[in-house]
């Protein structure tokens, strides 16, 4: 029986909508622990930097922004879905749906530009390993992987933007056009400022690859291809290292994230050990590490060989060995970031080198790809595979849906109200206060969820703001405020405040509580110019 082109399409089309349908599912079934951690200061990032420039409406000047700020793709990704939506919450679930779209459709235009007899059956099994680590969340009880799929500022814009890059690198290694050159030019330009880590998923791999190749016909498009990219790449560090020294906006000083070599070692048998335990652990978690796993040892041996037995009878176009090499050097690369910077010690950690797992899933589907490319009757088995692959993720999510209504808790999603939050807003309007200080991850989450327009900024337990991913003109007054804010009470919750200046303020303090939730009513306080907190007298109100 032959398959048609048709039946292949409609295969990576269902691979699209499953990966959708699973997103909703996520998030139509987020609750405690995981729905605290989806909305955790960390996960409210561009959240709240879009509230103070869109609906507070002050500037960029003065914000603390993360290390790998994340201004492209996701900055203007995640405003216009906001825009639209007016609602975080639903921005949030709307970004998700739009990012893995992008993913799918990415990793597609890659293969199919660079091997000309890859299939739409093919393409499909390359989204579907998207649907192995949705899946995760559903079988293993695993949030934090997938989350890193779903979540904004957790370094999935680097991705985003690898992908396009190697889409943009291959196109111009295949036709040559300048428009295409100059595309992929902005492309890491924008990537290196945005994050850094660009260097590791796709600058040194690609470019290591193009130099590994020797190919007389693409010898001229290499040096161009590699002179321009590099030419980028510096540019972005340049224009970083400006922003980071003007006195305008402020990035996080990575400090104990630089390259620590006495810590290679501890953290690489912790990265090991995690990979084992994933492994071992059983159903679809044990699917995706051993998958991960096949394809990255395939990627390194398969790379090996074609780079120093050129003489092989079934020899990959040279397309191909290149992605082959760069994808696999991605693998090996992305996994071992953290781990040279000393900073992989748990599975959190992962938001540095999550997407290892991306590369590596998808190296294993073009590695079988290479495999049984010659054979037709090897292509009609993948079609058979990913058929079934099709309907084994249906049923799946058909399972999924008879365990709970995705639709209502969606609707719930949309009108999240954290208890806790009521009951700040609930203690706040009856004192009259706007304006308080709390613990970071607590403080934000008030500020973005309040429906009481309550405003509670990040302090340290002296009392002293901590400028981590906040504006500091908050303390200290923005310039659509008349006068310096003034900080009428102090969230306790995960919170104990000591020092001098606590001390003057307790003298004067009401404690108000309901249920876990309580608030010191303190003295109205504010900051000077040097961020130190002074007490405000009466006649300063």
């Amino acid at each position: 029986m032959k398959i048609s082109e048709s039946y292949r399409k409609l295969l990576f089309v269902l691979s699209l909508l499953i990966n959708l349908i699973l997103i909703l599912q996520i998030f139509g079934n987020l609750s405690g622990w995981n729905l605290d951690y989806f909305f955790n200061s960390d996960g409210l990032y561009l959240a709240s930097i879009y509230k103070d420039l869109f609906i507070d409406n002050n500037g960029l000047e003065g914000w603390h922004l993360n290390a790998a700020p994340n201004f492209f793709p996701e900055w203007p990704l995640y405003f216009l879905l906001h825009l639209i939506a007016d609602n975080f919450r639903i921005a949030s679930l709307l970004y998700a749906l739009m990012y893995i779209l992008l993913l799918n459709t990415l990793t597609a235009w890659i293969f199919k530009t660079i091997a000309n007899k890859v299939n739409f059956s093919f393409l499909a099994m390359l989204n579907l390993v998207y649907a192995i680590i949705l899946n995760l969340y559903f079988y293993n009880f695993n949030f934090i992987l997938p989350s890193f799929l779903l979540l904004t500022g957790y370094h999935a814009g680097v991705f985003l933007m690898t992908l396009l890059s190697y889409a943009l690198f291959f196109r111009y290694l295949k036709y040559g056009k300048t428009w295409i050159l100059v595309a992929l030019f902005v492309t890491i330009f924008t990537g290196v400022i945005s994050d850094r880590l660009l260097l590791t998923y796709f600058i040194v791999p690609s470019l290591s690859a193009l130099l590994l190749i020797h190919n007389k016909v693409l010898r001229k498009k290499i040096v161009i291809l590699t002179t321009s990219s590099l030419v980028a790449t510096i540019l972005g560090f340049v224009v970083y290292g400006l922003i980071k020294s003007s006195d305008f906006v402020y990035f996080v000083d990575l400090g104990y994230r630089k390259i620590d070599i006495t810590k290679f070692w501890p953290t690489l048998v912790y990265f090991s050990t995690t990979i084992y335990k994933m492994l071992i652990r059983g159903s679809v978690e044990s699917i995706m590490t051993g998958m991960y796993l096949i394809g990255t040892i395939l990627g390194l041996w398969f790379s090996f060989i074609y780079l120093f037995q050129n003489k092989r009878k079934f020899m990959p176009s040279p397309f191909e060995r290149i992605l082959l090499i760069s994808f696999t050097a991605s693998t090996v690369l992305v996994a071992l970031t953290p781990v040279i910077n000393g900073t992989f010690w748990g599975i959190a950690h992962f938001r540095y080198n999550f997407y290892t797992f991306c590369f590596g899933l998808s190296l294993f589907v073009f590695i079988i790809y290479l495999i049984f490319k010659r054979d037709s009757k090897h292509t009609k088995a993948i079609d058979i595979a990913a058929t079934s692959i099709v309907i084994l993720a249906f049923i799946s999510i058909f399972w999924h849906e008879s365990k709970q209504n995705t639709p209502k808790g969606l609707s719930d999603f949309a009108k999240i109200y954290p208890t806790e939050i009521a009951n700040i807003d609930s203690l706040a309007g009856q004192y009259n206060l706007t304006h308080g200080v709390a613990d970071y991850w607590v403080a934000k989450r008030v500020t973005i969820f309040s429906q009481n327009n309550l405003r509670v900024y990040t302090v340290n337990t002296h009392l002293s703001p901590w400028l981590h991913v906040t504006n500091e003109n908050w303390y200290t007054g923005s310039k659509n405020e008349k006068a310096k804010p003034i900080f009428e009470f102090i969230v306790l919750n995960k919170f104990n405040p000591t020092g001098e200046f606590y001390q003057k303020l307790v003298k004067s303090s009401d404690t108000i509580q309901i249920d876990n939730t309580t608030l010191l009513k303190v003295r109205g306080f504010s900051f000077n110019e040097d961020f130190e907190p002074y007490i405000v007298s009466k006649d300063q109100k």
